[in-house]
């Protein structure tokens, strides 16, 4: 067995040290210029051409392999005599080889010498190298491909990473955009019919009409009314488009179904709800106004300078009342107007026309009360001055609720 070992060592160097020589050189260029470019390149950015060259080494490596391998590959024969030189046997191997399938007397005695003389001899280092080649190839080959596939593992992460990225960033885009138009969506409602300040009778029917425009539509319409500031109800229109854009819408109002009186004051505004910036919002329009008149109007206010049967002190009395009472109808309006402001979104607070309707409110009922406490007051029936009275109640009360910030 020592005698084949060292032989077949012989023919192992003699034929492929020089080919597992050139592929453990290679391999081991392979793995550290894998391991340079992954140094170089961290992310990995460039691994199909890393790899790629290292591909191109490992085949070249396998070519120089054959190529070698062929060149040097020869008969068994005539190995044994290389090696019979090699170790200056003087012929013993062979004769050993030759003398192993014959019956020769003298077989076992020349195998025996063979084998003890081949047990004196020391092979050299080289010829044991091809074996350290071979354990360079088995450890650096799989260090090779292992450094391949990481590479593949990083740059895939970092590429799945950046498309994660990119996903983010176009859908952090795609709500910005969103979000833009979402804000430039506009909404409005306008009243066209009635005029904004208009008078009636208490039987008329007021026809009234508006438009809307929304990017989504309306879900719902209608004209809110109220008679002094107190909400009565939402009358809907004929017919509520639902289309989106600018539509038009109308209907009649019956003040026979508010029960209004002379004097009375109904005021009124569109409202809707719809989809605006993503958003579901009431709208409202400007305010309109419908004084209510009485039947015979003529009755009530003076077409001559002097009419019969009233002193001039009476007729002074009669025009600071009705002076009073227009004062007191605009200050409503504005009053309402103001309220319906503040219902909109935008950033004003408006204090200051708050604080100058209170003013005049102030101012006109102590007008009012001067008067109540003038004698000249007890000259106005009995039933006069007790709505006068009422009126005054009503102001001081109104007064304190704007006081307080409630309209």
């Amino acid at each position: 067995m020592n005698l084949r070992f060292k032989f077949y060592c012989y023919y192992v160097a003699r034929v492929f040290d020089f080919a597992l020589l050139s592929v453990a050189l290679l391999c081991t260029m392979t793995c550290l210029f894998l391991t340079a470019a992954r140094l170089l390149d961290p992310n990995a950015e460039q691994c199909a051409v890393w790899n790629l060259i290292g591909k191109g080494i490992l085949i070249v490596a396998g070519g120089c392999f054959l190529i070698l391998t062929l060149l040097k590959l020869e008969k068994k024969r005539t190995s044994i005599r290389g090696f019979d030189l090699f170790t200056d046997s003087k012929n013993r191997l062979e004769a050993f080889f030759l003398l192993k399938k014959t019956a020769h007397p003298l077989k076992a005695a020349q195998a025996n010498e063979a084998s003890a003389y081949f047990a004196s001899v020391r092979l050299p280092w080289s010829v044991y190298r091809p074996f350290f080649s071979l354990f360079l190839i088995l450890l650096m080959l799989p260090c090779s491909f292992r450094l391949m596939k990481n590479a593949e593992s990083a740059h895939a992460l970092v590429q799945q990473e950046k498309q994660i990225a990119k996903k983010a960033e176009e859908k952090k885009k795609a709500a910005a955009e969103r979000a833009r138009e979402l804000a430039a969506e506009k909404a409005a409602l306008a009243l066209t019919l009635p005029e904004s300040e208009s008078r009636a009778k208490p039987l008329d029917e007021v026809e009234w009409e508006g438009t809307g425009e929304s990017p989504h539509g309306f879900d719902t319409l209608g004209l809110a009314v109220y008679v002094n500031g107190e909400f009565k109800k939402v009358f809907p229109p004929e017919a509520s488009p639902k289309a989106k854009g600018k539509i038009s819408f109308g209907s009649v109002l019956a003040l026979e179904e508010l029960n209004v009186k002379p004097f009375d004051l109904v005021s009124f505004h569109l409202t809707g709800n719809a989809l605006v910036g993503g958003k579901r919002i009431e709208l409202l329009s400007e305010p309109g106004f419908v004084e209510v008149r009485p039947f015979r109007e003529d009755a009530f206010f003076l077409k001559e300078a002097n009419p019969p049967g009233m002193s001039a002190e009476n007729q002074e009395i009669l025009a600071m009342l009705y002076g009073m009472l227009d004062l007191q109808i605009r200050l409503n309006k504005a009053l309402f107007a103001l309220k319906i402001y503040l219902k909109q979104p935008h950033g004003e607070s408006g204090g200051k026309v708050l604080e100058k309707i209170k003013l005049q409110q102030e101012e006109l009922t102590k007008t009012l009360e001067d008067f109540l406490n003038d004698p000249k007051s007890r000259r106005l029936p009995a039933d006069a001055v007790n709505q006068l009275e009422q009126a005054l109640e009503k102001m001081k009360t109104t007064m304190g609720s704007i006081g307080k910030g409630a309209l």
